[in-house]
């Protein structure tokens, strides 16, 4: 929570380090949080760079009490490899390249992106799947590292992190993912994973896509006509017929779907197992993974 602590916080408190820093963006992920200053720095908290400590910590403060989960966390950042930070309990500077200015951060599980004004992406923390987008699988990146593949020429202007894969829209208007694809969050028909970010085919009808969303292991997509497209994990509906009734089942959506919808989308939204979607009518929907 960015408070010194390793407390549950019940209600929104004021991070009293950075009470005094006018910031501009913020992001969360599975297990850190994330915002850029005004002036243009990047301020993280919690566990920037893995996951599998957070989860021994939480299983850790439910069963054995909170000070042992603290004792544990406080060992790990001092046993943190190569000098890469481990618990951070307040928010703390992470430097950038001073090149261009940020624009825009996104948080999954363990990885961070910082979209900048230049249009670059940069990404740094676990890159098992390739989730950091440079053309490479390895253990974590500690400094950041630029999303190469079909970004490299035309630059993002959003950019979206699920718990192991990512995704961004290009200055052009189309769709790029990356990173862990067995449940086709990725959207390009296969169950791969792709260390570079690949263009994805989705209808456009002329229209260039907006907003880009990511979950768990699904990505939703808005485009600027107001018509949303959703893949990945258990999305696909197919209808069968079971002992001569119609029964609608469901698996894993490997391209783009469209989600007809009785008004235009203003706005998309994906957490884990779930997207919310709303309408120009000011009605709320939602599709389930």
């Amino acid at each position: 929570t960015g408070h010194g602590d390793l407390e549950v916080c019940s209600k929104p408190e004021v991070i009293e380090t950075i009470k005094d820093v006018p910031c501009t963006a913020v992001a969360a992920g599975w297990a850190h949080s994330a915002a850029l200053a005004q002036d243009g720095r990047l301020l993280l908290w919690g566990q920037p760079f893995e996951l599998r400590n957070v989860l021994r910590l939480r299983r850790t403060a439910q069963t054995s009490g909170r000070a042992l989960a603290s004792f544990i966390s406080g060992m790990n950042w001092l046993l943190s490899p190569n000098g890469a930070p481990g618990l951070r309990s307040v928010p703390a500077e992470f430097p950038l390249p001073s090149s261009s200015a940020p624009v825009k951060v996104s948080c999954g599980a363990g990885f961070t992106a910082v979209l900048m004004e230049d249009g670059s992406l940069l990404l740094f923390g676990l890159n098992t799947f390739g989730q950091c987008g440079n053309g490479e699988e390895s253990p974590t990146e500690f400094q950041p590292v630029q999303a190469l593949g079909a970004l490299q020429d035309q630059g993002a202007m959003d950019v979206s992190l699920g718990f192991q894969h990512a995704a961004a829209i290009t200055r052009s208007g189309d769709i790029v993912t990356w990173g862990k694809g067995e449940r086709g969050q990725l959207g390009t028909g296969q169950t791969v994973n792709s260390s570079l970010p690949l263009r994805i085919t989705l209808p456009t009808d002329g229209k260039r896509f907006a907003t880009v969303s990511c979950g768990f292991n699904h990505t939703a997509a808005l485009r600027e006509d107001g018509q949303v497209f959703v893949w990945g994990k258990m999305l696909s509906t197919v209808e069968d017929q079971i002992n001569m009734r119609p029964v609608v089942t469901h698996e894993d959506q490997l391209v783009p779907r469209h989600v007809s919808l009785p008004s235009a989308v203003k706005a998309v939204a994906s957490s884990a197992y779930h997207t919310a979607i709303l309408t120009e009518d000011h009605q709320l929907w939602c599709v389930s993974s």
